[in-house]
């Protein structure tokens, strides 16, 4: 009587190998998941993987302060060209 009862609770060699296959697939899923926002903080080599903020200066992006200072080399040059100009330390030959 009690090998009947081994025989009926024990599973088949069949089943064995699709628990088996099943517990080695979810294994695998596990490992090479996409790792979760929590293990990200734990990690030690950050990648800069985090959104970065836009800094601001003086209330400008990097596009609108590099505008800014290429018109102020602009007026700088301008007025320097002026300056020489009417001081009489160049004479452009164009002008006269």
């Amino acid at each position: 009587m009690l090998d009947s009862m081994n025989d009926l609770n024990e599973p088949e060699d069949d089943e064995l190998a699709d628990l088996d296959s099943s517990a080695f697939l979810e294994e695998l899923e596990e490992e090479f998941a996409a790792p979760k926002a929590s293990e990200h903080k734990d990690d030690v080599f950050d990648y800069g993987q985090d959104p970065v903020e836009e800094q601001l200066v003086l209330g400008m992006n990097a596009m609108q302060r590099f505008l800014l200072s290429l018109l102020l080399f602009a007026s700088v040059c301008l007025l320097s060209f002026f300056f020489l100009l009417v001081t009489g330390k160049i004479y452009p030959p164009f002008l006269f």
